[in-house]
């Protein structure tokens, strides 16, 4: 009883189950899914349980017999079954990400409140073990949650793998053994066939309760921190006219190391959507990247690109090299600015008209209009100026971001830039007194976009 009682607690404890509740019991026919839906069937009566079972074609007629094990199974406790046979590639992730889509499909839909699976303590040791050696953060460290935001829900996390064959053996209950499970060519069956006993023959004979109560405190710790950083972050963290992520450079080169480091992951999620393949490392480079006395560097991380300009630093999805555009353009016309959301207009009007100081004298109309990003090299005399001036010396005065500027649109009439954006109309083509009519050149954003 005391097996069950632990396992009952943690239901409630986590608040796992509800009465009412229409639950999927992940069972792949080994000891831990086996225990699993018994148990569940003893402590929750009331509960609609449904097996489910993925049949990875991995072993042929093993997995075949897996499959034929489960079905019986579910017919001898009077369960409903649902069955997926998919052919993955033999490798642990590929089967994992069958799994998860499979339970994705049947809880979208509403068939089921909640997955439970047959994780248990021993697979928590594994877990924190193996992404401690792995390099992982403290969030990684964390483990296996009892209750996941996706919907899993996991009764056995307090119970040892041991603890459950043996429960099993008590009631005369019959699994199934994957081979597979004691292949040592898989890392994680080396962790645990070969490093997990050794350190606790040679180090600490708790070590599996040691790396399961880590995770439990690492837990706790992600929590209350969790809850920290969405505060923080969204003072921090804004979009520019792409929709891309910036921070302030020198806001996160003077927040504390620890809060720095969570706030340049929590910034690499909300950018690329998830933290897969980013490690420590890469959090230390873009904590240096804000740190550096300059204001320009730019560095890469899996999925992203992470470019500082000044005091801001952009966190974007990895793009392709800009070719830079050019198009021919007329009066009137709108026309969108390739790499941008937005849209450069041009419109023909009679004198007299309100001014708004972007309109060039009619006379142009008589030459070629183009639309073009900017290039290096690029003058012209800026309304307000009394010379020429670079664009480059605008940028650089006006702190505009090397990342706007690939793509910033030029409007060029027989081969003289005639207007910029931000920077507005050359002063020598402005309208004046005897202007009979005018170019008006403006630039708007699509609406509802930003």
């Amino acid at each position: 009883m005391e097996f069950l009682e632990k396992i009952a607690a943690s239901i409630a404890r986590h608040r796992m189950i509800r009465a009412e509740w229409k639950i999927g019991v992940a069972v792949s026919g080994g000891a831990d899914s086996v225990c699993l839906l018994h148990v569940l069937r003893d402590l929750c009566p009331q509960v609609a349980l449904r097996v489910l079972h993925v049949n990875h074609q991995l072993r042929d007629a093993e997995s075949d017999g897996d499959e034929c094990f489960v079905r019986e199974l579910a017919e001898r406790l009077g369960l409903p079954l649902d069955v997926l046979r998919v052919a993955v590639a033999p490798d642990e992730q590929a089967g994992r990400k069958a799994r998860r889509a499979f339970f994705a499909e049947m809880t979208s839909d509403r068939r089921f409140d909640r997955i439970a699976t047959g994780h248990t303590r021993s697979d928590q040791a594994e877990t924190v073990l193996f992404r401690l050696l792995r390099g992982s953060g403290l969030p990684g460290l964390a483990g296996i949650p009892a209750v996941s935001a996706d919907g899993y829900v996991r009764p056995l996390i307090d119970v040892e793998r041991g603890d459950v064959e043996a429960f099993l053996r008590r009631r005369g209950i019959a699994w199934r053994e994957d081979r597979s499970n004691r292949d040592v060519r898989y890392s994680r069956n080396r962790l645990r066939h070969q490093l997990l006993p050794s350190l606790a023959a040679e180090w600490n004979p708790q070590i599996v309760n040691t790396l399961a109560n880590f995770s439990e405190m690492a837990r706790d710790e992600e929590h209350y921190w969790s809850v920290e950083i969405e505060r923080l972050a969204g003072g921090l963290m804004e979009r520019d006219a792409l929709g891309e992520l910036t921070v302030s450079a020198k806001a996160i080169h003077e927040l504390p190391i620890a809060v720095s480091r969570r706030i340049i992951r929590k910034v690499i999620l909300e950018a690329k959507g998830d933290l897969l393949q980013i490690d420590f490392p890469h959090v230390e480079r873009v904590r240096a990247l804000c740190g550096q006395a300059g204001g320009e560097g730019h560095l890469r991380v899996p999925g992203l690109e992470i470019i500082r300009s000044f005091d801001r630093v952009r966190f974007a999805s990895l793009q392709p090299l800009s070719e830079g555009y050019s198009m021919t353009i007329r009066v009137p016309g709108r026309y969108s600015v390739p790499g941008s959301k937005g849209f450069v207009s041009l419109e023909l009007l009679k004198i007299p008209c309100v001014t708004l100081g972007n309109e060039l004298d009619g006379r142009i109309l008589a030459g070629g209009f183009e639309l073009r990003n900017w290039r290096p090299g690029d003058k012209y005399q800026p309304s307000g100026h009394n010379h020429e001036r670079n664009i480059q010396e605008l940028f650089q005065k006006a702190r505009t971001p090397s990342w706007e500027r690939s793509n910033w649109p030029i409007v060029v009439n027989d081969g003289q830039i005639v207007w910029s954006r931000e920077f507005g109309i050359d002063a020598r083509f402005a309208l004046h007194a005897d202007s009979a009519q005018t170019v008006r050149v403006s630039e708007s954003l699509e609406v509802g976009l930003l």
